[in-house]
């Protein structure tokens, strides 16, 4: 669709209609594979229902206290780095909750050389946390404020994007021949620029020299208010990238405005197994995994003594993997010892969702883990054997040499580098599947995951970074 309607390209609808494109089209490649029951929901939202009273004054309470005592506007300015984390956080044994993808780093840049923004997850903030953070919600409260204002002050190009929304949805419906998209829940035109106009307040007020992020899509404003006002940004590898993940391809010899001038990834399996990003390859920097680096240290020569399976959910496609997991457990009923770790964002809904996992936990035939307790690269050090579809943690698992078993469903393609050279075997049916000792997968750990990632950091940090 891109290639045929030219969405990537400026003269197509103008500038205006592409920026908003670029900020939609991740969401409804999500959208149409729920839809088209492709994949379930990634990142689950079934816990937070209608609020009772009280659960209201609480998030009044807590929402006052983020735009009253955390709020961005008390940060230190002109710091070297202003930094986006992941609000979805892991509590470890210490009792503090991480940012597994930046805290690391902070600690090697220096907290004094840094302010840290964080989004609320679930409508609050987890603490204790190992550094200072300022809160999000006070630029969500600016956005909508300029949302109301933005026809009164915003000019942008409104026919241009609605005919280029009225293309795609003529286009997709043909493809398809079913009206499937509500398009006003996938392209959020007026809040996509209030945001780029909170943005550019933020960064105006607070005068960063870079700016790093652990997910770039869903921050298209920001990306965008920063290359307005040239400050680099940077990306952190927080996940699987493949060709089909339209968070980092495009089509070959186009590209994508509003993206980081810099992405830090894992390992250099990444940069060769990827068709095309939209940045040029010296923006291609190897920094490695900080937190996998610390949690794995000395755990290599580990033997597993047990006849353990791991199985690794996620929201996307935990109904047929629980599912299978049930039968499996079925079929190889006292052989193998099965654990069905479920993703953070199944907690708390899983009983509800997956009824008949819980119903085989009580017969003994599988455990479940709906907690942090056992660690998952507890499970990996214990487990012979990994069994899912695409997380990012069976890349973890496999680096730690645990052979791995691949269910055929939605999202198994982006594993398919892995089947080709044989280093996971793919299944349909639990019947199919071989424990047999197969490629010894510690080969490619380094592959996957870089040593050394300081180093990797100081030499990043002594380039010359810049806008593209």
């Amino acid at each position: 669709m891109e290639l045929d309607l030219g969405l990537l390209r400026d003269e197509t609808y103008g500038l205006d209609a592409r920026y908003v494109w670029e900020v939609s089209r991740v969401g409804l490649q999500n959208y149409l594979n729920r839809k088209l029951s492709l994949h379930g929901q990634a990142h689950t939202t079934v816990r937070i229902q209608k609020m009772s009273a009280i659960t209201f004054v609480f998030f009044i309470g807590r929402f006052l206290y983020s735009i009253i005592v955390k709020n961005w506007l008390l940060a230190p300015k002109e710091r070297e780095w202003l930094i986006f984390q992941q609000h979805r956080r892991c509590r470890k044994i210490s009792g503090v909750y991480e940012d597994i993808y930046t805290d690391d780093l902070i600690d090697e840049i220096g907290i004094d050389k840094c302010v840290i923004i964080e989004k609320p997850y679930e409508r609050r903030h987890y603490i204790p946390k190992r550094h200072q953070v300022y809160h999000f919600e006070y630029l969500s409260l600016l956005s909508k404020f300029v949302g109301f204002l933005i026809p009164f002050f915003f000019k942008y190009d409104v026919i241009a994007i609605n005919n280029m929304i009225h293309d795609i949805k003529i286009y997709i419906e043909n493809k398809l021949e079913q009206n499937v998209i509500n398009f006003e829940k996938i392209f959020k035109v007026k809040l996509f620029y209030a945001y780029y106009i909170s943005y550019l307040y933020m960064l105006k007020w607070l005068n960063p020299k870079k700016i790093m992020l652990v997910v770039s899509y869903g921050f298209e404003p920001l990306i965008y208010a920063a290359s307005a006002l040239h400050i680099p940004t940077v990306e952190l590898q927080h996940g699987v990238i493949t060709p089909e993940h339209l968070g980092y391809s495009v089509p070959v010899n186009m590209t994508k405005k509003l993206f980081p001038d810099y992405l830090l990834l894992f390992g250099e399996y990444w940069k060769e197994n990827m068709d095309n990003f939209p940045l040029p390859a010296e923006h291609l920097i190897i920094l490695g995994y900080p937190y996998f680096e610390r949690m794995s240290k000395n755990k290599e020569n580990i033997i597993r003594k047990e006849n353990q399976i791991v199985i690794i959910s996620q929201g996307t496609i935990g109904r047929e993997l629980s599912k299978f997991a049930v039968k499996l457990a079925s079929i190889q009923k006292g052989k193998y010892k099965i654990i069905y770790k479920l993703h953070p964002d199944e907690w708390g809904m899983a009983q509800k969702l997956y009824s008949e996992l819980y119903e085989a936990k009580k017969m003994g035939l599988l455990e479940v883990v709906d907690t942090d307790t056992l660690a998952l690269y507890t499970l990996f050090f214990q487990s012979r054997w990994q069994l899912g579809v695409y997380s990012t943690a069976l890349f973890e698992g496999i680096a730690f040499g645990c052979q791995t078993i691949l269910v055929d469903l939605p999202g198994v393609e982006y594993m398919v580098p892995l089947i080709k050279k044989g280093y996971a075997q793919l299944v349909r049916i639990p019947e199919e599947i071989q424990f047999t000792e197969n490629k010894n997968t510690f080969i490619l750990r380094d592959e996957l995951f870089a040593s050394d990632w300081r180093s990797n950091w100081w030499n990043f940090e002594q380039l010359e970074i810049h806008c593209r």
